[in-house]
């Protein structure tokens, strides 16, 4: 087989680089979502294990002592279990929710909570707004019977600036004279015969 030239050999190593980079992806999102689902299930199955220890150890006699001995050591399997996964699933968990634990308090309550403070400063942000256009809308209707005139010529301004926004060609124009123009490269040779020939004397 011939070997192919270097440019389609390069485009088309760049679309299989482009589709294998998609389907890393969506791989690693699918296993950190599987490891999650294991690592709840694996909670879950700690949290049996210490209810059923909690209930052996509040009635404990004295051939529970087996049972409890094997009880302690499916906690400790758990646990190193729950360790495992440490290295296996990158996770930020806030503090707050690590404290509502320790407290005893469903963790639900922090995302409760969280929302109902994100819409307490919605309100505020938006009664903020609403009093801002009320003022506005008073000054403009006290500086319009201040100064009729003058707010006349304002507000044709304000016309005036958004046809011209509002224009492709204006915001042509405007483009092109924002950035900054290209000054072409003279080479010392034409340099020196430009002043040459502007110092020569005439003949």
């Amino acid at each position: 087989m011939a070997p192919q030239p270097t440019g389609s050999t390069s485009t088309i190593s760049g679309g299989t680089s482009s589709g294998t980079q998609i389907n890393v992806m969506d791989s690693t999102s699918t296993h950190n979502e599987q490891t999650r689902q294991d690592l709840e299930l694996k909670l879950q199955e700690l949290i049996e294990c210490l209810l059923e220890l909690s209930i052996t150890v509040y009635d404990f006699q004295s051939e529970s002592n087996a049972l409890v001995h094997q009880k302690i050591q499916d906690l400790i399997a758990q646990l190193s279990d729950i360790e495992g996964f440490k290295d296996k699933l990158d996770m930020m968990v806030p503090w707050e929710v690590l404290s509502y634990i320790e407290d005893g308090k469903n963790p639900d309550l922090f995302s409760k909570s969280f929302v109902e403070a994100v819409a307490g400063e919605n309100q505020f942000t938006n009664g903020k707004i609403t009093a801002l256009k009320s003022f506005e809308a008073a000054l403009m209707q006290n500086l319009g019977s201040t100064f009729p005139d003058e707010m006349l010529d304002y507000q044709q301004i304000l016309k005036n600036d958004e046809a011209m926004k509002s224009d492709p060609v204006v915001n042509t124009m405007l483009s092109d004279d924002t950035s900054s123009p290209s000054v072409p490269e003279q080479t010392a040779e034409g340099y020196s015969m430009s002043n040459n020939t502007s110092a020569s004397p005439p003949l």
